[in-house]
């Protein structure tokens, strides 16, 4: 140790030190050396990564009013969210179904345009009373609904557009009419439009004299010159004009389907009176109807001019006209497929008088002409169809004992009459029936 090696080396204390002359070479040589070797190396290998995945969505208000779709009934209807008034539209627009019968929208109306604004009209046509109906022009392409009640509104439009005016809640439950002292049409259109009515009862229409020449009171509610009328199911009654006791269409197309139409009556034609018109009526029923003029004819229909007519799957019943107690088309290529002309009523061809006919009947289903009553000038009468150039049965039914025509069958200009049984296929020309 350190210590002691000096004190070793120290000089006794009866030996002379010479100052003068110090002779010790003290030579301090400091070999501790201090190398610190720790290589102590702190590596974190923990790898810490935190990923978050979630994916925020903006709120979505795909109709754009105010309300996002996680609150919203129907995101895709612009008049509906929580709270919204009711329209007419058949939908509960608040998005409380509770309860929900539609009968909240009763006495509602509105036009809704091609973009799909929604014009609330029910204060217009509220207005309207069966002696004073509102008159309304459409102002462009686009719906009228009407829900439930009765409507007197006479709708009119000059343009070539496309229109469709629905009874929202069927023909049982929503009515329109016009007025009973001015006597107009429900709808009259002269632009060439194309319009769809649906689901209304149309009644008690008048062809108005407020539209002078244009139609000399014709078509009890629908007057149509040009364009395109389709009728689905509805109900047509109780209607009167000179010419189509209901409608009046010249060189337009008319389509029906679903429709009933009862108890009208005109001085020709008592439902439709047309002039160069392609008709076709499916699942269509005339019953009831009447043309009262001393010389009229076609107690359902006139066809006159151009054009086609079809019926398909209809009853034509209990009509009543001077000459043609059913179908009066003298110039027309007449189709009857699976339809029914029964118990009409004239002096002269009570079924149909047509100039090309063609009755098709279809497996076991009734079709064909069956108790159709010609009284005829002689005891005779006159028989049910009468075709001026041909007539074409394929398995229609004439009847037998009661079901039978009074007057005969089939009539054609050789001035002959045939009587046939059920399910008859035969066809005949000027000359005969074969």
């Amino acid at each position: 140790m350190i210590w002691l090696l000096l004190a070793c080396t120290s000089a006794p204390p009866d030996t002379a030190v010479s100052d003068t002359a110090d002779t010790d070479t003290d030579t301090d040589t400091d070999t501790d050396t201090d190398t610190d070797t720790d290589t102590d190396t702190d590596t974190d290998t923990d790898t810490d990564t935190d990923t978050d995945t979630g994916t925020t969505i903006d709120p979505i208000d795909a109709d754009a009013h105010g309300w996002f779709a996680d609150l919203d009934c129907d995101d895709t209807n612009a008049s509906v969210w929580p709270g919204a008034p009711e329209h007419c539209d058949g939908v509960r627009n608040d998005c409380d179904a509770t309860g929900w019968t539609g009968t909240e929208e009763t006495g509602l109306a509105a036009w809704i345009d091609a973009a799909g604004v929604y014009t609330d009209l029910t204060a217009t046509f509220a207005a309207g009373t069966d002696a004073a109906a509102v008159p309304w022009t459409l102002p462009d392409e686009g719906t009228v609904n009407l829900c439930q009640g009765e409507w007197y509104v006479a709708m009119e439009s000059a343009s070539a557009t496309t229109v469709s005016i629905v009874g929202v809640w069927g023909a049982d439950a929503t009515g329109w009419s016009s007025d009973s002292d001015t006597g107009r049409s429900l709808f009259l259109a002269t632009g060439g439009e194309d319009v769809r009515v649906e689901g209304l009862r149309m009644h008690d229409g008048e062809g108005g004299p407020d539209r002078g020449d244009i139609s000399g009171r014709s078509g009890g509610v629908v007057y149509l010159g040009g364009g395109s009328l389709t009728l689905v199911d509805m109900v047509v009654e109780a209607n009167q004009a000179r010419n189509g006791g209901a409608i009046y269409t010249d060189t337009a197309t008319l389509t029906t389907s679903g429709t009933r139409f009862v108890d009208n009556y005109g001085d020709a034609g008592g439902v439709l009176y047309m002039v160069h018109t392609d008709a076709t009526f499916t699942d269509t029923v005339f019953a009831d109807n009447s043309a009262y003029m001393r010389s009229g004819a076609g107690g359902a229909i006139v066809h006159l001019g151009s054009g086609a007519l079809v019926l398909d799957t209809c009853e034509v019943t209990g009509n009543f006209a001077a000459i043609a107690g059913g179908i009066y088309a003298p110039m027309t290529a007449t189709v009857l497929t699976d339809t029914v002309i029964s118990g009409n009523i004239s002096s002269s061809h009570p079924a149909i008088r047509g100039s090309e006919v063609t009755c098709n009947k279809s497996g076991s289903v009734t079709a064909g002409f069956l108790q159709n009553v010609g009284v005829g000038d002689t005891d005779a009468g006159s028989p049910a169809v009468w075709a001026a150039t041909s007539f074409v049965s394929n398995g229609c039914d004439f009847g037998t004992g009661a079901a039978d025509n009074t007057g005969g069958d089939v009539g054609v200009p050789d001035g002959a009459t045939y009587t046939y049984g059920d399910d008859a296929t035969f066809s005949c020309d000027t000359a005969g029936c074969y």
